[in-house]
């Protein structure tokens, strides 16, 4: 796999993927040619993916290097991240102008998916939360803006959870 060298918006061949390096690989490739928006909708803030320092840097730098960029985050259970102080927790905390963290309502939270959508653009699908096959494009910019009005609905009812509201998110 040479999903470093796909470039975000112009390489449309869809891929799947199977597999926690892959995943983690494919993830930051992608989340580093970010110039707008990161929105990521996980069951627990997948720690094995995204409780590192490469993408907590990447999330940073996209959040300073552009004032208008936007990271939003739906989780459906925090507890686990909070207990284990995931890293994006901490970065969220600090970034709170560019970093949001929510939690759907409790009728939006049967889930399976996971996604991270990347400058409404680029999107990586994993069908079963719990598992690492996934579906990957670099330029699906269809796909991936039919599911960010799934994302925006789920968002527009979601709430920050209490846990997190004590880390004064």
């Amino acid at each position: 796999m040479q999903s470093e060298q796909r470039v975000l918006g112009k390489d449309s061949e869809s891929f799947e993927i199977d597999g926690l390096e892959d995943n983690r690989t494919v993830s930051l490739s992608m989340a580093t040619q970010a110039r707008r928006s990161i929105d990521l909708f996980s069951h627990d803030l997948d720690p094995a993916l995204y409780d590192n320092a490469e993408f907590t840097q990447t999330l940073t730098q996209l959040a300073t290097s552009n004032r208008n960029a936007r990271i939003r985050i739906l989780v459906l259970d925090p507890a686990r991240a909070i207990k284990e102080g995931h890293q994006l927790l901490e970065t969220a905390r600090r970034l709170t102008s560019f970093i949001e963290i929510r939690q759907p309502a409790r009728e939006q939270r049967d889930a399976v998916d996971a996604l991270l959508i990347v400058d409404a653009t680029g999107m990586i699908r994993r069908p079963l939360a719990t598992s690492y096959r996934a579906q990957v494009s670099f330029n699906a910019p269809a796909e991936a803006q039919q599911q960010l009005r799934l994302f925006d609905a789920v968002w527009a009812h979601a709430e920050v959870p209490a846990d997190l509201r004590r880390l004064h998110l």
